[in-house]
């Protein structure tokens, strides 16, 4: 039928809380971050599913495009980790230094 939607997956306890929230994260990104400025984020891809995720990065990487924000973020997500544009530093290594994506644990795995 048009216009029904259903919820998969093994589990699908919690699955409404999880789409109200994935929905009020990135409407809060949206009005938070449409401001000019520099912003810390420490882990904002905890509780986002890969979709929201990719949301997320294309509003990021829109927002940086528009020169209305920079961002510095802490993340494990190689999703994230794939902004166009950034700068991916790993503390992996000593002293301290740019890697490529490509040459990341996360893109490699």
């Amino acid at each position: 039928m048009r216009g029904r939607r259903g919820l998969i997956g093994s589990n699908n306890v919690g699955k409404n809380g999880q789409i109200i929230w994935a929905i009020a994260i990135m409407s809060y990104f949206q009005a938070r971050y449409s401001r000019t400025g520099l912003f810390l984020m420490d882990e904002p891809e905890t509780a986002l599913s890969p979709r929201t995720q990719v949301r997320l990065l294309n509003l990021l990487s829109q927002l940086s495009r528009a020169g209305n924000a920079q961002f510095i973020i802490a993340t494990h997500s190689p999703i994230i980790l794939a902004c166009p544009w950034a700068v991916i530093y790993s503390f992996d290594q000593v002293p301290l230094a740019s890697i490529r994506y490509e040459d990341t644990d996360h893109y490699k795995l």
